[in-house]
């Protein structure tokens, strides 16, 4: 499977998603769904790493996804953070803040997990402030 989720730590406020290889639109959404469907289990913000470092493809149509995974936010999603995006899913994100969809709000993007850390200590507060 080209992405692998899955809680990251015992205190269930991160979920962390890998994406391996080559993927599609399906596999991006896919693995939002699974994140929400964690996220639903709690009631407290929780904050996802999307790690697309060991990723080698990425969909023409991620955009799409954006506009699709917009319809699923769930209320407690809090900050997103991509590690490793290649310039073509920066610019998809770019794009999807431009025409104002929530579901990229929270989203930065790094290079390294200490990066994705701070982000999240960082920006953590805004997220309920915005939402």
């Amino acid at each position: 499977m080209p992405v692998s989720l899955n809680w990251y730590g015992a205190a269930q406020r991160m979920v962390r998603a890998r994406f391996m290889g080559e993927w599609d639109v399906s596999d991006f959404i896919t693995a939002y769904q699974n994140s929400v469907d964690l996220m639903q289990q709690v009631s407290y913000p929780v904050h996802m790493i999307y790690d697309f470092r060991e990723s080698t493809s990425t969909p023409r149509d991620l955009l799409g996804g954006f506009q699709h995974i917009n319809k699923m936010l769930p209320k407690n999603q809090g900050v997103v953070v991509y590690v490793g995006a290649n310039s073509v899913i920066k610019a998809f994100v770019l794009m999807a803040k431009r025409m104002g969809l929530r579901a990229v709000k929270h989203i930065y993007t790094v290079d390294t997990d200490e990066e994705a850390f701070k982000i999240i200590i960082e920006k953590a507060h805004r997220v309920g402030q915005s939402a």
